[in-house]
Order: C-alpha cells, then structure tokens, then sequence
C-alpha cells in the first residue's frame, strides 16, 4: 500500500485533481475589486476589477500522507434496486481493487498505523457547493464537481518525505483486482 504525498501537484489526469482540495477557505466573487500588494512591504495598492473569482487559502500538506478509495455504503445499495459504479471512475487508473470486506481491509491498515504510532484520520470526504464562501473546510472537503468520486480519505501524518509503503497482508483473502474498464457499469444489489 502506497500514500501519495501531495495534493498539489497537478496529475495529467484531471480526474485526479481537484484545484480546490486541500483549501481551508474558499471565498467566491461575482464581481467587485480587490486591492493588493506585496506581502510585507510598502508598495502601493493595486487596484483590480474582478468577475468570477475564487480566493483560496491552503493548508500546508507537505507533512501528510493521503489515500483515496471510492467508497459504495449500504445506503446507496438502499437508495436503489441496481446500483452503477460511475463511468468516470475508470479514468483514476488501469485498475481497480475492489475490497469486499472493508472493516478488515481498514482494521489492516489501522493495526499497522497504530503499530508504528502514526497519526491519522479517516473520514469520507465531504462534497459542497465552490460557489458559497466556506471558512470551515478541511482536508477532507471536495468541489462538488467530484462528487462522482465518493471518496474515503485516509490522511497520516509524515514521518519522512518518502513514500510511505507498508505491507497489510494479502488482500486476495477479502478483495479482487480488475481492470477498471470491467467495472464500469458494474451493477450492483442488496
């Protein structure tokens, strides 16, 4: 298993990159002006006239560790009598793994996190409206536009600026490998 080290680094595949993840705050304007100037000088304010914009303050993320699985609950196998995986999943890679027990898969990666004394949340991610300012979000809060997505996060604090790439067993015993165009319109029922 392997954690990615940043959320800003742009992947060539834009289903991959939300250009908001990572944002404490997000605030949106329609229109109006915006004064700036360098950061900790005297220079004069410049003065611009905006129309659509974002403003954004980040986290710093250089000292975490993200893991991202696509993540199908019992409410949406509830919500309906046949449940699809979205065709834009397959554009995350050439393959997919799907877990068919999640808690042990979890249980796995917790025991070896808890055993080396990682720190580390795990939480879905919560999707919301980018055109509403937020001050509150997190590192576990996405554009809606990535909804499809259905994430679970998990985010590890760093102890290195290696990859982190530990061993949880096999995963043959609770899980299967496919290519991820197989999965495509995968229907799926309680």
């Amino acid at each position: 298993m392997t954690f990615n080290k940043s959320f800003r680094i742009k992947d060539s595949n834009d289903q991959r990159f939300d250009g908001f993840e990572g944002a404490k705050s997000n605030y949106f304007f329609e229109k109006g002006i915006l004064q700036v100037r360098d950061y900790g000088t005297d220079d004069d304010w410049k003065t611009v006239n905006i129309t659509n914009t974002h403003l954004n303050e980040f986290y710093n993320t250089a000292d975490i560790y993200s893991y991202s699985l696509y993540m199908i609950t019992y409410e949406d196998l509830k919500e309906t009598s046949h449940y699809r995986i979205d065709s834009a999943m397959s554009k995350l890679g050439p393959w997919s793994l799907i877990i068919r027990n999640p808690t042990t898969f979890l249980d796995n990666v917790k025991a070896y996190l808890d055993s080396h004394e990682f720190d580390y949340f795990i939480a879905p991610i919560s999707y919301h409206d980018n055109s509403k300012n937020r001050k509150d979000l997190t590192l576990f809060d996405k554009t809606d536009s990535y909804s499809h997505q259905k994430e679970l996060r998990i985010i590890v604090k760093a102890k290195s600026t290696q990859p982190l790439k530990f061993n949880i067993g096999k995963l043959a015993e609770y899980s299967e490998l496919h290519e991820s165009i197989y999965i495509v319109g995968l229907e799926m029922r309680l």
